[in-house]
Order: structure tokens, then C-alpha cells, then sequence
């Protein structure tokens, strides 16, 4: 077996031939030539790049740094929208992956026990905390959004879901019925009939239509980032989550763009001193290199979704659990620890409800936490 490269470096030896000319990303100068994917995938796509003069040709790409095939290093901002948290193609990440295959392990039996998936969905019900116990790996945001309602329906036995306007949730048909912005939703038909959007960060308008109505779910971003990235106030998001408390609706927190320690603590919900019923994350699960999410929920939920042992199936996919995406997000979790990328993992339980006033019973060091609550 290879021996895995130390999370906490980074081999320069890739950039050793590449050439040190540096420019933004707004002056490419190349235009791309016809090519299969302009033919056979999206040419309007590649139509709308030349336009915007953003069609360029990559031949590298390492940490945050995107290296052309004419020969410019460009700083990339974008960060394939908070997909690259421990940045571009990470040695780590990439040496755990060749480390994986070269084992030809089982991969997607569908017949068998993967630990390797245990393994992932307890650091991550770590590191969330706030009795967070179960957790069910899919290959998108959208997919976990959906997986969500589903969930929220079937743990509530109620039909509707509550969001917020200027939201991006996803653009599978689910996921967009949580969103209300006609560019996305124009031309798709009928989506989901139960939903209904109200104004982010009004409190007054999540009263007002959670006590009007029954609602399996309230689901919201912690901030928006696809809205403007509008940051609510701490108060608006307890409020919301006591107003699903007291009407029996389940309290969703879309962290696809903020979770992954994007935000400085693990979830941007910690930051605010909540306990969600469900939590989806994705994008940077994996360090960008397979698809992967995971919806993190609460025993109650997975006990009304799995209630039996014929129920033991009646949600599931077929790439879900596959050996690899489980091991980049192995692999990228200890990245992100080991090089202490936003906040060290001790805040995360910090901000948990019910541990701010427990500074004494935390014992920590900088590889390793154990928690007293």
C-alpha cells in the first residue's frame, strides 16, 4: 500500500515547470475552437462563455490557483460555488482516492454493510452535534434537498413545506419548488403545489404562515449566498426554530454552500445556537473531487423514514455510500482539521447549544477534541 501524503502539506513539486505569469480572470484570450462538448453536450453554454470572454482552456489546477494552457496563472474567486474548501485537486485527498481503488474493495454492492460509510457519517455527527445521529449519503445538494422533503413528510405526516423567498435550494423539480425566482422555474410545468415562500429574515411572515397552516418542514439557508448573501440576525433564526417547535414543523437548514467550516465554525448554524431537525451539506463534502452529499438527521426523523424492516430500503440511491465518495470525505475532513482551514474543529462544539458555558470541561489539542457535552 502507498503511503498517504500528510494532510497538513502540500507537495510544491507540481509547480516546479509551471510558468509564474499571473492574470485576472476577467482578460482570457482565447476562444475555443468547435469540440465535442460544444457539439454533443451545451453550445450555448460555450456560446456564452466566448461572449463573456471567459472560455478558457485549463491544464492545472492546484490549491487556488487555475494555470492556462497559454501559459497564465489565475486566482480562482469562484471556488466552483464553495465546492474547493481545502482547494483544488488536494494531494491528500487525491492520494486517498488511488489508495481506495488500488484496494478493489466492494463499491456500490448494494448487498453489504459499508463501513467505510459508518465511518464518515459519525465524524460528521460529531462534529454537528445537537443530536444529529443518522445520516443518508446522496450525490447532490438537490438530491439531499429532496431527500429532505421526503423525510419532513414522512416524519410529520403533513404535505406542505415553508421557505424563503430568494433562496437557491437546488434545480432538481423538488428543490426548485422551494424556490421562487421564474428563471429557474419558468418552462418546467407544475412543480410541488404545497410549498409556500416568505420573505427572508421577516419573522413576522414565518408567524404568520406557520400558525396558519400545517407544515412538514420550514427549510432555510443560514445565509444566503445565490440571495446576496444576506446574513440574518441571530434572533430571526431561534425564533424560527422555536416557531417549528411549538407547531410541530420540522426545522431544515440547507448548509450545501455555508457547512464545511466555510462560514468559520463546522455549520454556519452553530454560529447561531441551532439545533436542526435536518441538515443537508454537500459541495465541498468531498475537497471537489466526487460527488457526494449528506443529510444529517435526528433519530425521530430516521425512525419514521426507516420504520420497519421492509421500510428498511424505501429511500436510497444507487451511487450512495459508493467507497469513494466516502473516502474523500474522510480524507477531506482530516484536511480541513490537520491544516486548520476556518475555524479550529474545537469551535464547532463551542458554539453548540449548551457548550458556551463549558469551557472547563473541553480537553483538546490541535489534532484531536474530546467533548464534555
Amino acid at each position: 500500500m502507498r503511503q498517504r501524503a500528510s494532510p497538513g502539506k502540500r507537495s510544491a513539486s507540481h509547480l516546479s515547470n509551471m510558468p509564474t505569469q499571473t492574470a485576472t480572470a476577467g482578460a482570457p484570450s482565447t476562444v475555443a475552437t468547435a469540440s465535442n462538448y460544444q457539439e454533443y453536450v451545451n453550445p450555448r453554454w460555450v456560446t456564452l462563455l466566448n461572449l463573456l470572454g471567459m472560455n478558457v482552456e485549463y491544464e492545472r489546477c492546484f490549491g487556488c490557483e487555475l494555470f492556462t494552457k497559454d501559459g497564465r496563472r489565475i486566482l480562482d474567486f469562484l471556488s466552483g460555488y464553495c465546492v474547493h474548501n481545502i482547494g483544488h485537486n488536494h494531494p491528500y485527498v487525491i492520494r486517498a482516492l488511488k489508495d481506495e481503488m488500488d484496494t478493489c474493495g466492494p463499491a456500490m454492492l448494494q448487498s453489504h454493510v459499508p463501513e467505510i460509510a459508518g465511518e464518515l457519517a459519525r465524524r460528521l455527527c460529531h462534529l454537528a452535534g445537537g443530536g444529529l445521529e443518522k445520516v443518508y449519503f446522496g450525490s447532490s445538494g438537490s438530491e439531499g434537498v429532496e431527500a429532505a422533503i421526503k423525510f419532513a413528510r414522512a416524519t410529520t405526516g403533513r404535505a406542505g413545506i415553508l421557505c424563503a423567498k430568494s433562496s437557491f435550494h437546488g434545480l432538481t423539480a423538488g428543490a426548485l419548488s422551494l424556490m421562487n425566482d421564474a428563471f429557474w422555474r419558468e418552462g418546467f410545468g407544475p412543480l410541488l403545489a404545497d410549498t409556500q415562500a416568505v420573505p427572508f429574515a421577516d419573522i413576522s411572515a414565518v408567524e404568520t404562515a406557520i400558525t396558519s397552516e400545517p407544515y412538514a418542514a420550514l427549510v432555510l439557508e443560514p445565509l444566503q449566498a445565490e440571495g446576496g448573501i444576506r446574513v440574518p440576525s441571530r434572533e430571526y433564526l431561534q425564533q424560527a426554530q422555536e416557531l417549528c417547535r411549538r407547531t410541530g414543523t420540522l426545522f431544515v437548514v440547507d448548509e450545501v454552500q455555508t457547512g464545511m467550516f466555510r462560514t468559520g465554525t463546522f455549520l454556519a448554524a452553530h454560529q447561531f445556537g441551532l439545533r436542526p431537525d435536518i441538515v443537508v451539506l454537500a459541495k465541498a463534502l468531498s475537497g471537489g473531487l466526487m460527488p457526494v452529499s449528506a443529510v444529517l438527521i435526528t433519530d425521530k426523523v430516521y425512525n419514521a423514514v426507516y420504520s420497519s424492516l421492509k421500510r428498511a430500503i424505501v429511500h436510497t440511491s444507487t451511487s450512495s455510500e459508493n467507497s469513494l465518495s466516502m473516502r474523500a470525505g474522510l480524507a477531506t475532513l482530516d484536511v480541513l482539521e490537520n491544516e486548520d482551514l476556518g475555524a479550529p474543529y474545537i469551535l464547532a462544539k463551542l458554539f453548540a447549544p449548551g457548550c458556551a458555558h463549558r469551557w472547563q470541561a473541553l480537553k483538546w489539542s490541535r489534532k484531536s477534541a474530546a467533548w464534555a457535552c
